[in-house]
């Protein structure tokens, strides 16, 4: 019975209980035999999954070393080596290095300062020929309007100024009778222009121009102020004189003489000159342009390069100083250095003939020599608006015509032209001779950048743009 699998019992045949357990028990070790090895499949499987894309990911950080950095061990391994995917590994432990961006070289946007200049440069491109060279000047109202004096600011003044879009008007004392009435003219002429004004004056230190019409409390005049010796002093004397200025709607003085009193017999300067000392001189300069910046307004000194050697008047005739570039450099520069050094936005240039500094005869207000080649490229003032002084003086008018004029003083690196004796004629001579290609329009162009600049002082990229309609009020493009 025991070599039997079955046996009989009154139920019928059964299998014998101890073969049927160890069945049992050899079917229970099959199945945990194959659900191991499944396992162990599943897990192989898994694990070269995640082998592979990890090797993957190192090989690609070391081609990216190799295309910044050139060919790497790593990569000429691994290209070369036939020993399998663990040499590969070993090598890409032994020269792999994470790849660090440095935060100075990761891509940046503009600056503001990028962005103001790109503003101005499209605000000039947008404007016309016609626009561009009528911005060039600062002309009497006079001058536009053609009236005999102008006192107000109405119908004329609006229809001249879309006309001639000039760059900026200057005001005399025959422009000034009242103090309210002179602060309405110059607050409609400002919203009659069609781009930004210069509205400008002469006021010099003492019994200026706006303070003898209104008569205002006066300053000391500049010899005064430099007898002090006190920049303190300075500052407050034309910081009042600013003050008047800027209540009236004045954004541009031409009043501060930067020049050096070196020849004692010249009487045009007495009184109008801080000194006879350069040192003195470029002390009262440099905190007269202080007090007229912190209160914005631009501030033209006058004259360069120096007229405190001449004795001849240019209003009447050609004055002539031999003094030498070295000696100017030494003396009458320190004081418009100063001022330039401290904020002035312009200078303007005199009629004189310095034959020892320009090289020839040629008048200072036109000479390449001095305002392209010593200004702009021997002291590096690129920025700096160069201004001729008014062109309706003797000096210029008594020996050439309107158009003549204008044009020569452009050609030698002048930004703006001041007074001509004849508007039209020097505006219309100036179109003439860009359409002929004498005045190129990017020289035009890079005059009208400075001027803009000084203009825009203070206005973001978005107001510039928005003036021009390139731009609505909301920042849209």
């Amino acid at each position: 019975m025991e070599n039997n699998k079955y046996y009989y019992d009154p139920e019928g045949f059964s299998e014998d209980p101890e073969r049927a357990l160890r069945r049992k028990r050899h079917r229970r070790t099959r199945m945990i035999a194959w659900v191991s090895f499944i396992s162990v499949v599943v897990l192989l499987c898994v694990g070269g999954f995640f082998l592979i894309k990890g090797l993957s990911a190192k090989l690609s950080k070391v081609d990216l070393k190799r295309i910044i950095g050139g060919d790497s061990p790593v990569s000429a391994s691994a290209s070369a080596s036939d020993s399998g995917s663990d040499q590969i590994v070993e090598n890409i432990n032994d020269h792999e290095k994470d790849i660090v961006v440095d935060p100075k070289d990761e891509p940046k946007g503009p600056t503001e300062e990028e962005l103001f200049e790109q503003a101005v440069d499209k605000f000039v491109a947008s404007m016309s020929l016609k626009d561009k060279v009528a911005g060039l000047f600062i002309v009497s109202p006079e001058q536009i309007t053609g009236v005999d004096a102008a006192v107000m600011a109405g119908d004329g003044t609006r229809v001249a100024l879309e006309k001639y879009a000039v760059g900026g008007i200057i005001y005399s004392d025959k422009n000034i009778t009242a103090s309210d009435k002179f602060a309405t003219m110059l607050q409609k002429t400002r919203e009659f222009a069609r781009y930004p004004l210069f509205l400008a004056i002469d006021e010099e230190l003492g019994n200026g121009v706006l303070v003898s019409k209104l008569k205002l409390e006066g300053t000391l005049n500049a010899s005064d102020l430099g007898l002090t010796g006190n920049s303190d002093t300075a500052m407050s004397e034309a910081g009042r004189l600013a003050d008047y200025l800027k209540n009236h709607g004045i954004n541009l003085n031409f009043g501060i003489v930067a020049d050096v009193l070196t020849n004692p017999e010249n009487a045009l300067l007495a009184g109008r000159s801080f000194s006879a000392d350069a040192d003195v001189c470029a002390q009262m300069t440099e905190a007269c342009v202080k007090a007229f910046n912190e209160r914005g307004i631009t501030v033209a000194l006058k004259s360069f390069p120096g007229e405190g050697d001449v004795t001849v008047d240019t209003k009447d005739t050609i004055a002539t100083t031999e003094r030498s570039l070295e000696e100017m450099k030494e003396c009458e520069f320190k004081s418009f250095i100063a001022g330039i050094d401290a904020g002035a936005d312009m200078l303007r240039i005199s009629h004189i003939c310095a034959p020892n500094v320009t090289g020839d005869s040629e008048l200072c207000s036109s000479s390449k020599a001095l305002l392209t080649d010593i200004l702009r490229s021997e002291y590096g003032y690129d920025n700096l608006i160069i201004i001729t002084d008014a062109l309706n003086k003797g000096a210029v008018s008594n020996y050439y015509d309107s158009a003549e004029a204008a044009v020569t003083s452009l050609k030698a690196g002048a930004d703006m032209l001041l007074l001509p004796e004849n508007f039209d004629e020097a505006y219309n001579g100036v179109i003439d001779a860009v359409y002929k290609g004498v005045v190129s329009i990017e020289r035009i162009n890079a005059s009208l950048k400075r001027i803009y600049r000084v203009k825009f002082k203070g206005m973001t990229s978005d107001e510039i743009l928005t003036l021009v309609g390139m731009q609505d009020a909301s920042g849209n493009n």
